[in-house]
């Protein structure tokens, strides 16, 4: 299996590069609330529908069960929400990689939540044998750095990093403003950096979850 895109309730990707990677994506799966802007978007019905189905309008519910090329997984568990039900159904699939859209936007606190899921997502897909999983908007890129790594950009592109772990210490190569004295105790402390080529290099002292965010 190709590439899986996930596309929660938040804001729905209109720019060219997140609509491109949208559309080349092997397998799409909807978290109930993004039905209505998806089939807005595309005309026809995504391949899965997952949730508890309480966000879809009676007319395009009906529409939604009524179409044989659309798996609905009706899941009424309100301890995990659409999206981590929709990235279980994901990884069923066994795929290469996901991409996650509309995670952000909308309300602020739903986008923070969300985020904050992305370094659990990774670890249980690599598990999986799935090696890339992010989260994409209009604006930007969310992937996940576990240790040291190179990562590709655009040149002069922002970049932030966003890390829980206070131990953590990155020294970069390639940003404009160094990280070396970086305590990641206040999750604005590695944010608003630089790419000064297409790509940057970071240097842990030991594994961590970093959450990084490439600016477009």
């Amino acid at each position: 299996m190709g590439t899986v895109a996930i596309i929660a309730a938040g804001d729905f990707p209109t720019a060219v590069k997140s609509c491109t990677m949208l559309t080349s994506c092997d397998v799409v799966i909807c978290c109930d609330g993004a039905v209505v802007p998806y089939l807005n978007y595309c005309g026809h019905f995504p391949d899965y529908v997952v949730g508890d189905m309480d966000s879809i309008p009676p007319s395009v519910k009906k529409a939604v069960y009524g179409n044989m090329g659309t798996h609905v997984v009706e899941m009424s568990d309100q301890e995990t929400n659409d999206l981590t039900k929709s990235f279980g159904v994901a990884l069923e699939l066994g795929p290469a990689g996901i991409h996650i859209f509309g995670a952000t936007g909308k309300r602020e606190d739903h986008t923070l939540a969300n985020v904050s899921l992305l370094p659990g997502y990774v670890r249980i897909a690599a598990d999986r044998g799935c090696s890339k999983v992010d989260m994409v908007s209009d604006f930007g890129i969310f992937i996940v750095c576990s240790d040291t790594c190179s990562v590709k950009c655009r040149a002069n592109c922002e970049v932030s990093l966003f890390s829980f772990d206070v131990g953590l210490h990155i020294h970069a190569e390639g940003l404009m403003y160094p990280t070396d004295g970086v305590i990641f105790d206040e999750l604005w402390k590695g944010s608003l950096n630089v790419a000064v080529s297409d790509h940057f290099e970071l240097i842990f002292n030991h594994p961590s979850a970093l959450i990084v965010y490439i600016a477009e």
